[in-house]
């Protein structure tokens, strides 16, 4: 099953797959489609106004991001976070940030901190807006950034594994909790300072300190909505 309404139909034929990965994804995210609802192909081709084809290769690509997952003679279902899925995800987050920082932390140039602080003022101003998918977006490009700027590929896989649970987990992280926005904002500016000091200690440090944080803030938030 579906909920009626929370999704529109597609009207563009370019990228169908694309569009209704994005579309199911940004509805878990926003837990529209929320946590063990059944994803019935036949409803959501129907509420896109496609064909199922489209609709069964965005549930596969979700499924590869931990999103859906399928039972056996079932079908997909939206993924449901318990506080094991937190810690594992934020314990690989600790891991992969502080190598991404090993990697790139003599080679960050003054471009890269325009980037990095071109973010952080987009952050401020989706706080101001209270828009928190776009703030959880721009909290996971900022993140993203020295993964991305490590090349290497085999980190950036992993990385892009876990980061659409990781999202599912933000979003609501800022809506149930909305203090929490300028704590994002204090963090990411602790973590552009440091790496603008190139202190690799002080670095993985942060990353441990604000993950354990995050993640004791998300099992909370699991144990208050279950």
């Amino acid at each position: 099953m579906t909920i009626q309404g929370a999704l529109s139909p597609i009207i563009t034929q370019n990228s169908l797959a694309d569009i209704v990965t994005n579309r199911i994804r940004e509805a878990i995210i926003k837990g529209k489609l929320p946590p063990g609802e059944r994803l019935s192909e036949p409803s959501l081709a129907a509420e896109f106004g496609v064909s199922r084809s489209p609709v069964r290769e965005a549930l596969v690509r979700l499924e590869s991001e931990g999103l859906v997952l399928r039972q056996a003679n079932r079908g997909f279902f939206v993924w449901s976070p318990v506080e094991n899925d937190v810690d594992e995800i934020f314990s690989l987050r600790v891991m992969m940030e502080s190598l991404a920082a090993e990697l790139v932390i003599q080679k960050l140039d003054d471009q890269d901190f325009a980037q990095l602080e071109s973010m952080y003022a987009r952050q401020q101003q989706l706080i101001d807006k209270n828009d928190y998918l776009e703030l959880t977006r721009e909290d996971r490009l900022f993140h993203d950034y020295c993964i991305n700027r490590s090349k290497s590929t085999r980190l950036i896989g992993m990385w892009r594994q876990i980061m659409s649970q990781w999202e599912v987990l933000t979003f609501q992280r800022v809506v149930h909790y909305p203090t929490v926005s300028a704590t994002v904002l204090t963090d990411h500016r602790n973590i552009l300072d440091t790496l603008k000091l190139r202190n690799l200690e002080k670095i993985i440090a942060l990353h441990r300190e604000i993950n354990n944080r995050v993640a004791q803030e998300m099992k909370l938030l699991l144990r208050e909505t279950a």
